[in-house]
């Protein structure tokens, strides 16, 4: 099987669906809310990777929604955790730099 092939069956899984049904169903069921959520977070990724299988040329630019998916996750997290949402803005300044590399690697 080639990339473009698992990247199109990749896309064809129906992981968005799964992972809501999840979330939904302990919600309903157990009344825990709020860390379910976390369970959404890999959904960009997945899609994304999937995405850089399908269109190997545009790999750079697929990851670069993944990445602040992921810092915004790390953002919220410990500020919730921790309560450092003053010093932990600043991985976004990260991020910038992060992303330039990213685009401008040949």
């Amino acid at each position: 099987m080639n990339k473009e092939t698992f990247g199109i069956n990749l896309l064809r899984f129906p992981f968005l669906l799964i992972m809501v049904t999840v979330y939904l169903f302990i919600g309903l069921f157990y009344k825990v809310w709020h860390p379910t959520w976390m369970l959404l977070i890999p959904v960009p990724f997945y899609y994304h990777y999937a995405l850089s299988r399908v269109y190997p040329q545009f790999k750079k630019t697929l990851f670069i929604l993944p990445l602040l998916t992921l810092v915004t996750s790390v953002y919220v997290f410990i500020g919730m955790s921790y309560s450092l949402w003053h010093p932990t803005w600043m991985i976004y300044l990260l991020t910038v730099l992060v992303i330039w590399f990213i685009l401008i690697k040949k």
